[in-house]
């Protein structure tokens, strides 16, 4: 029984090696989505935790809603609001988010580009960004793989990578 094909294992060890010569950190960010859908809306509730190896407390809790409309066969268009807890910084923030993704199928394997806007309200004011406003701006690109594992596990394998540009000070991170 024949599970990954050879490809498929040399993305995964292509991407651990990426991901082990660039890595500062190492953490992780778990997503739990409820989803609901209703013609060519998804309605999701993503509740999202963000963990630092290096801390003792998590970094982020995370709540919100978001709107994905169907456009077209592969592109969608999604609109929401999250709300964002900081425990180390003992304050929260408000993310209305907003972003267009495209994706090319290719048998099983799924290309898939996100391009996605936030505002960040009242993140400057907690000292945790180094701009001069109170509500940065942020553009983030993801690019995503995805393929479709064989019967009888079923499920899916991803990578994905994402770079963040900030408008406040005109800087990718």
């Amino acid at each position: 029984m024949r599970l990954l094909k050879p490809s498929s294992i040399l993305f995964l060890l292509g991407m651990l090696g990426i991901s082990r010569g660039r890595a500062q950190d190492l953490q992780t960010w778990n997503e739990i989505d409820v989803v609901g859908n209703w013609r060519k809306i998804d309605l999701t509730l993503p509740l999202v935790t963000r963990l630092d190896f290096r801390q003792s407390t998590p970094q982020l809790f995370a709540v919100g809603g978001l709107a994905d409309i169907h456009l077209f066969a592969d592109t969608v268009l999604t609109g929401g609001y999250l709300f964002v807890d900081l425990p180390t910084h003992n304050s929260e923030v408000h993310a209305p988010v907003i972003s267009v993704s495209e994706k090319i199928r290719l048998g099983r394997l799924i290309l898939s580009d996100r391009n996605q806007f936030e505002r960040l309200v009242d993140l400057g004011r907690l000292g945790v960004h180094s701009g001069l406003g109170s509500s940065p701006v942020r553009y983030r690109n993801r690019f995503l793989i995805d393929e479709s594992l064989a019967r009888p596990l079923g499920g899916h394998l991803f990578a994905e990578e994402e770079a963040f540009y900030d408008f406040e000070v005109s800087h990718w991170n």
